[in-house]
């Protein structure tokens, strides 16, 4: 049901501005994406918690998008706390939502961080420091499926994981510290920042890519309304073309028991490589975007 309501809210809700997609456009986004074979395998067959952080990412992103009263934005800090506390992941899009025209919007931080301390203090009452073994257990894993250091591990041979946790910090800085300068809007900088981290994350579990499939239909809906460069054709087709992929390796994967069974074996260790040819190419069209005087904040 979370998976319905978030898709749906992405897909119709108010964009802050005057939306140019119709009806039949969001009748089609929420269907194509929100009901796509990824959510679907992800939520549905596996039913993997990984909807309550990225839910929690996609409502706090459209509240402080479509809303100005300091309310709502309020509300949204506290909403992106409580997915934090369910995995850390939702951390990475924290700057990019509570730093707007390189300033920090209070409002937005302060339900956060009231948020994010009273719960962690709750918990820790309760589970001692028990409760950061998420964090060491994600340290210590090996290398899995869409990461690239699972396709140098198994098919190159070199075992390299251990640089992983490093290139995630510098990418993470570097991200920051570009949207800031740029004054990337929220949406963009959220989806920017969050896809270079977790493409260099070693365990690339397919839950990961959740909030993508739920943000996409807002953000779409929010490039083509605010005639930013960044809805290219080439964008949006590198853009579909990736989100394509990971539809058809969820696919592939829950049909040939985790790409165990022939002949998806064979394929099974060079997934992540190709991903990784797909991540490039839209990176590097959305970056040339992002660059430009257009692709500003709205």
């Amino acid at each position: 049901m979370l998976l319905i309501a978030v898709g749906a809210l992405s897909s119709f809700a108010n964009i802050g501005f005057n939306d140019k997609t119709s009806s039949l456009h969001k009748q089609c986004l929420f269907a194509f994406l929100t009901l796509s074979p990824f959510a679907l395998i992800t939520i549905g067959l596996y039913g993997n918690n990984d909807i309550l952080p990225a839910s929690s990412m996609v409502v706090a992103l459209i509240g402080i998008v479509a809303h100005k009263k300091r309310l709502i934005r309020f509300l949204s800090g506290s909403v992106l706390a409580i997915g934090c506390l369910c995995k850390f992941y939702p951390l990475i899009i924290l700057p990019s939502l509570c730093i707007r025209k390189r300033q920090i919007d209070w409002s937005f931080f302060s339900g956060f961080l009231g948020t994010f301390v009273l719960l962690t203090e709750l918990a820790y009452a309760q589970w001692g420091s028990s409760i950061l073994i998420p964090l060491k257990f994600a340290g210590s894993r090996d290398s899995k499926h869409l990461s690239i250091f699972n396709f140098i591990r198994h098919v190159l041979g070199f075992n390299i994981d251990y640089l992983s946790v490093y290139a995630m910090i510098v990418v993470f800085l570097v991200c920051i510290a570009f949207c800031i300068l740029k004054d990337i809007n929220p949406v963009s900088g959220a989806i920017l920042t969050f896809a270079m981290v977790l493409s260099f994350y070693k365990v690339g579990h397919q839950q990961f890519f959740l909030f993508f499939f739920l943000v996409a239909p807002f953000a779409l809906r929010y490039w083509i309304s605010s005639l930013s460069k960044i809805f290219s054709r080439p964008i949006a087709g590198a853009f579909l073309a990736w989100l394509a992929y990971l539809n058809w390796y969820q696919l592939e994967y829950s049909i040939t028991c985790g790409m165990w069974k022939w002949p998806a074996i064979v394929f099974r260790y060079w997934g992540a490589f190709f991903y990784a040819i797909l991540s490039l190419v839209l990176l590097v069209i959305v970056f040339r975007s992002l660059s430009s005087k257009r692709a500003a904040t709205d």
